[in-house]
């Protein structure tokens, strides 16, 4: 018997499985339509399709003068959360004839570059380090209503931080929050109580779509 006889024997004993087998290491004395046969290559993870959107200062005055025909004379002070929520918050302040204060956030690893967060881990956003400050003006109700306005928002973290400076400084405020795009899925499910108190305008993937605001820098 042949050596080519001894292997062919072998696959045979061996099934479809050993035929499949010879036939991808290009046996060229095995039949035509058994050498084409060939296990189906793993589909390429390509990332799906990033979108980078522009917003146009029409749409934010759009979006503030909703929010304002829906909520007037309710805040006594806004609170815009540094960077996206300074000059959204400073609009909202006026059309609502509310006074105005800011939060600085500033992260502790910071980077020039604007952060994507599709080019990251999945909970790298909101995994970064950051320094949180918030100062009262000093005559303040004592139960104030409070706005805490930000631009975008995705799990949350950045609005609890932000309360939580705020409660620091006038422990019984009545607070809520606003921003003009929301990661709704994700903020659901990762923080339920303060999806309950969010007035939002834009509902997008955060994952898949950057805003990229009047204000950032090109």
């Amino acid at each position: 018997m042949s050596n080519v006889e001894v292997v062919a024997a072998v696959v045979g004993s061996c099934g479809t499985l050993g035929a499949l087998a010879w036939a991808m290491l290009g046996n060229p004395s095995l039949p035509s339509w058994l050498k084409r046969r060939r296990l189906p290559a793993s589909p390429s993870r390509k990332p799906e399709k990033r979108e980078i959107i522009e917003i146009k200062w029409k749409e934010i005055e759009v979006a503030v003068s909703n929010f304002v025909a829906d909520n007037a004379n309710k805040y006594d002070l806004v609170v815009g959360v540094h960077p996206d929520g300074i000059s959204l918050a400073n609009l909202m302040a006026s059309k609502l004839s509310a006074r105005y204060a800011a939060i600085e956030k500033r992260y502790t690893q910071a980077t020039r570059q604007p952060f994507f967060v599709f080019d990251k881990e999945s909970h790298a956003r909101s995994n970064r380090k950051s320094i949180t400050h918030f100062s009262a003006p000093p005559d303040i109700n004592v139960s104030p209503r409070i706005l805490i306005v930000d631009g975008v928002t995705t799990f949350g973290n950045a609005l609890n931080k932000a309360e939580h400076a705020v409660r620091k400084e006038v422990k019984d405020a009545q607070i809520d929050f606003y921003v003009f795009a929301i990661d709704q899925p994700r903020l659901s499910a990762s923080q339920p109580e303060v999806m309950k108190r969010v007035t939002f305008h834009r509902v997008i993937d955060n994952f898949a779509v950057w805003l990229l605001f009047p204000w950032d820098s090109r």
